[in-house]
This record gives structure tokens, C-alpha cells and sequence, in this order.
């Protein structure tokens, strides 16, 4: 069974590897996925509205000029604590499935606005309770007032 989730934001663990967030749309679970750091960077470029600089991804290009559409992204248990992306595109008729590291997934589905779904077994395997530093780290500064935290 799949959960959809949205990209609630960008993390990193202990030892500073970026981590992308992943929450329940319709409920309390959370989700923590080990990204690149040039798939961070690339996911952090959509917390600036108006900035959209991944626009020019080659794989982004390609669907756009195919005149398809990313229709969703699931990710599924791969092993132990590994999970696997799985990228539908449509053009017409055709839907083609691809797997992508889990980072440009995500990248994809956010310039697409495509729904991301996870498989429920995942929740199962645990994720590491967020920290408060990381829950205000996540939060819009906006959330705050006008005072910025950094």
C-alpha cells in the first residue's frame, strides 16, 4: 500500500550528509531520505520561489521536448534500510518507468508537481525522530515573525 507525502525539506544527520524530508500529507509520519549533496542543492533551489534554475536538467528537457509528463514518483523498500525511486513518465498511450537516485526523483516531482507516494512497509524499517534543531531548521522563517534564525 502507498502513503502520498510531500517534500517538507532538507536536513542533514550527524555526520552531515543531506537528508531530504518527506511527510505524510494526511497524517503524522515522516520519512528521511540520504540525498547527494548536488541533489540537495538542486531540491534546496525550490525553497526560493521565482528561482528555477534546475530547469535546464537534461532529463527535464528531454520529457518537456517528448511532450510527456512525470504522472508520479513511488518509492519502495529496496533492502534493509535502502530504498528504490521509481519515476513513471507518460507521453500519450505509453507510460515508461524509470529509477532514479532518490534525490532526482525528487527534483523531478517538484518541477513537475508530481505526486510522491511511499510504500508503507518503509515506515516499518524506522526513521530516526527528528531533533528540535532540525524541526527549526525546517520551519518557514516566516513561521517565526520577522525575526530570522541562522
Amino acid at each position: 500500500m502507498f502513503v502520498p507525502m510531500e517534500f517538507a525539506g532538507l536536513t542533514h544527520d550527524q555526520t552531515g550528509s543531506p537528508i531530504a524530508l518527506l511527510r505524510e500529507t494526511t497524517g503524522p509520519r515522516e520519512l528521511r531520505i540520504a540525498v547527494s549533496a548536488n541533489d540537495a542543492a538542486r531540491i534546496a533551489i525550490f525553497s526560493f520561489p521565482g528561482i528555477n534554475d534546475a530547469a535546464n536538467d537534461l532529463l527535464q528537457d528531454l520529457i518537456i521536448a517528448m511532450d510527456a509528463e512525470v504522472t508520479h514518483v513511488r518509492i519502495v523498500p529496496e533492502a534493509e534500510r535502502i530504498v528504490r525511486c521509481e519515476l513513471f513518465i507518460q507521453q500519450d498511450e505509453k507510460i515508461v518507468q524509470l529509477e532514479p537516485r532518490p534525490g532526482e526523483a525528487i527534483v523531478l516531482a517538484l518541477l513537475n508537481d508530481s505526486p510522491i507516494s511511499v510504500d508503507t512497509a518503509l515506515f516499518s524499517q524506522g526513521s530516526e525522530p527528528l531533533t528540535l534543531r532540525e524541526k527549526i531548521r525546517l520551519k518557514d522563517v516566516t513561521d517565526f515573525g520577522t525575526t530570522r534564525l541562522y
